[in-house]
């Protein structure tokens, strides 16, 4: 199982508060909301793929120094391709198995244990 985090879009809904921060980059207490993902979600030890805008480089860049740790890969569109169509980057890998989780979601799951239960019961 690969985890792919989605955190693309507009931001259209929080556009006033959030000044161009892309919502998954939102401040909750001293981390953004992507940072609490990724401690999360590092804990399976697999590689993490963002899907992203190429209009958010710099947090992407920010990301990738912060992050050295963590084994990820950022696919970012060079225009809009919604929700389905940006998956389509994952195409060239081999994987049928993919934990996808949007990008700004707060969440408090024991990821590790709900992997460990996808590879028990075999799900496809």
């Amino acid at each position: 199982m690969e985890i792919v985090i989605l955190i693309g879009g507009k931001g259209s809904r929080v556009k006033k508060i959030s000044k161009n921060i892309p919502k998954s980059f939102l401040k909750i207490g001293k981390k953004s909301i992507i940072e609490h993902q990724l401690k999360y979600l590092s804990k399976i030890k697999k590689k993490i793929f963002l899907l992203s805008n190429i209009k958010f480089l710099k947090f992407h860049e920010k990301l990738k120094k912060k992050y050295k740790n963590i084994k990820f890969e950022i696919f970012e569109e060079t225009m809009p391709l919604g929700t389905g169509g940006c998956l389509k980057s994952l195409s060239k890998y081999k994987n049928n198995n993919y934990l996808i989780v949007f990008g700004d979601l707060i969440f408090n799951i024991n990821f590790k244990k709900f992997y460990n239960f996808h590879k028990k019961i075999k799900v496809i």
